[in-house]
């Protein structure tokens, strides 16, 4: 269940990422997301420390330490780092560099054939 009474929703279970990603997506300016990926190491642990450079993210698991880019590339890494400064994530709740990491992805509700999500 999502809390949405203070300024941040906080959620008490990894799906809840998926209501907060649809929220993000339900305009009509932009397709709605439809397919909703919560990212699991292949270890087995859904729990990740998160850095942010230009745009890029990667996840290190919290339990193995591998590490793997989100949507993005190795080079596109080492691009945005050297542009700028690297952020690392830490929840404004309660200040844990822990957390649940989903994707969501839209797809074309007007012609289904070009969804690549299934």
């Amino acid at each position: 269940m999502i809390d949405e009474r203070g300024q941040w929703w906080i959620g008490s279970t990894p799906e809840d990422i998926k209501a907060y990603l649809a929220a993000c997506t339900n305009s009509d300016a932009a397709y709605q997301a439809n397919a909703y990926r919560l990212i699991r190491c292949p270890c087995g642990s859904i729990r990740f420390r998160l850095e942010r450079a230009d745009g890029v993210a990667r996840r290190i698991c919290a339990i193995c330490h591998r590490h793997k880019f989100i949507c993005r590339s190795a080079a596109d890494w080492k691009e945005a780092v050297a542009k700028g400064d690297m952020e690392r994530y830490a929840c404004v709740e309660c200040e844990s560099a822990e957390a649940n990491v989903a994707v969501a992805f839209a797809g074309y509700a007007e012609n289904p054939e070009l969804d690549a999500v299934k």
